[in-house]
């Protein structure tokens, strides 16, 4: 985090956690789809540590469920 937005209480916002989650989640989507449309469904998020300002924040992504998609049929999760 940098001064450029600085919060009021100097750490970082739930909410830019997030938009962390759900750009990686999004990101990872798309290329493990081979760049096919994706659509998140659920975004859970804990936040396990304040970030102060000047500190860098480490984000992963991991998929909770592969989902195979059948035309006509929606999707059914598949293990993965």
């Amino acid at each position: 985090m940098n001064g450029a937005l600085e919060p009021v209480f100097k750490v970082l916002h739930g909410g830019v956690s997030a938009m962390i989650a759900e750009g990686l989640g999004s990101l990872g989507a798309l290329v493990g789809s081979g760049h096919k449309s994706i659509a998140g469904i659920q975004l859970s998020i804990n936040h396990v540590k304040s970030a102060l300002l000047g500190e860098t924040v480490h984000a992963e992504s991991h998929p909770s469920k592969l989902w195979q998609h059948n035309p006509g049929m929606g999707g059914s999760a598949v293990e993965g």
